[in-house]
């Protein structure tokens, strides 16, 4: 649509040009608007030339020509543009999910550090029980021993009850 408006308003400055061209000009400043216009046409006007009339079918042709090629860019770059927002649109899905992921590591690490933390307490307190039974059982070894001790002796020194 933009470039239909482009195209018409290039007719108008095309069609306005030969008009001053063909009714021989006008004041200075229309003479040089004149030469402007044929620069960029691509007409070269001499100073004795004094009706410049450029080929406007040619020049409609040309920029036909370049308006199809805007057009076709123009499809190509709209083309691009929905397969890079669809990227972006998967892309941001996949983040939104790791991020999801992410959360759900870190509870999962939080419940397994408290976990640990438990574990190694209960190991500390098995250690200083275990400690304290080889403590006591160290003791009721000495005791045994101690007992077999005197037992032994008595045997070796009967000592018969008085009646």
């Amino acid at each position: 649509m933009r470039s239909a408006a482009v195209f018409l308003a290039l007719l108008l400055c095309l069609s306005w040009t030969r008009a001053q061209g063909v009714s021989g000009g006008g004041t200075e400043s229309d003479i040089t608007q004149t030469d402007v216009q044929s620069e960029i046409l691509g007409v070269k006007a001499t100073s004795d030339q004094t009706n410049i009339t450029p080929d406007i079918w040619a020049e409609l042709e040309e920029l036909r020509y370049v308006v199809i090629q805007h057009s076709l860019e123009l499809r190509k770059m709209e083309q691009e543009n929905t397969v890079t927002r669809n990227v972006f649109t998967d892309l941001k899905a996949r983040m939104n999910t790791t991020e999801n992921v992410v959360e759900e590591l870190k509870r999962e690490n939080t419940v397994l550090e408290a976990r640990m933390n438990d574990s190694e307490n209960l190991v500390k307190e098995l250690q200083r029980e275990n400690k304290d039974l080889k403590s006591r059982l160290n003791t009721a070894e000495n005791m045994v021993e101690e007992l077999k001790r005197e037992n032994t002796g008595k045997l070796q020194n009967p000592q018969l009850p008085v009646y």
